[in-house]
């Protein structure tokens, strides 16, 4: 019941969020790494060792451990977090806005009209009731394009537990002319298998020349 604003919207939040959170921890780790570089040259080298034999003197002279020193982040620490952050914040967003508008094979995106269009039907209810041999459905669909459609059938195929296609059963819509902005309904009946010999059923709607008649279901949807 999603629309498809939200679909196309989707994949490229996903790829922002995780080019920011990667970029983020790669970017963090280098810094790390090259501050422990400068940390050991010569110099740094020998205020540590003076750092060292003070502090062991200490401790010998006053038979108690000195106590280590509360750590506090600096000034240009705090500063090398933010520009990191910063950094990866405009990567994730120059990501989010290629992914949206680049276009992109086999990718549904801002690019591409026919993933923005509204489907000309909208499944608004659909309920089963099982029994010992099989199930019943019905159905109720509602026209939200600007065209009357005629003829509309509900073609349900229904699935074995192996993935086999058991049966394919056509279900004329009523009223036979569904004009905009009006509903129509349908239902069918198998009774060949037990439920718990069916894995499943797929609906779909398709017109008297037997092409497939695109719909989203739900009522959120335009």
């Amino acid at each position: 019941m999603d629309h498809p604003v939200l679909r196309i919207v989707d994949f490229p939040f996903q790829i922002a969020l995780w080019v920011f959170l990667v970029s983020f921890l790669v970017f963090l780790l280098v810094v790390r790494y090259r501050i422990r570089a400068r940390k050991f040259s010569l110099k740094d080298y020998f205020r540590e060792e003076f750092d060292r034999y003070y502090r062991e003197q200490l401790e010998e002279t006053s038979g108690k451990p000195r106590p280590a020193e509360p750590w506090t982040a600096a000034r240009n620490e705090f500063r090398i977090v933010f520009q990191v952050m910063l950094l990866s914040i405009l990567l994730a967003v120059g990501s989010f806005v290629g992914v949206s508008f680049v276009p992109i094979p086999y990718l549904k995106n801002w690019t591409g009209v026919e993933s923005i269009e509204t489907a000309p039907l909208r499944l608004a209810a659909l309920s089963y009731d099982r029994f010992y041999t099989g199930f019943s459905l019905k159905g109720e669909i509602w026209n939200q394009g600007q065209i009357p459609l005629q003829g509309i059938s509900a073609r349900v195929r229904i699935w074995g537990r192996d993935d086999e296609l058991l049966e394919e059963v056509m279900a004329r819509v009523k009223p036979d002319v569904l004009d905009p902005e009006s509903s129509g309904s349908f239902g069918m009946k198998f009774s060949q298998k037990s439920p718990s010999q069916l894995y499943g059923y797929e609906v779909a709607f398709v017109d008297p020349d037997g092409v497939e008649t695109p719909h989203i279901r739900g009522f959120d949807a335009p």
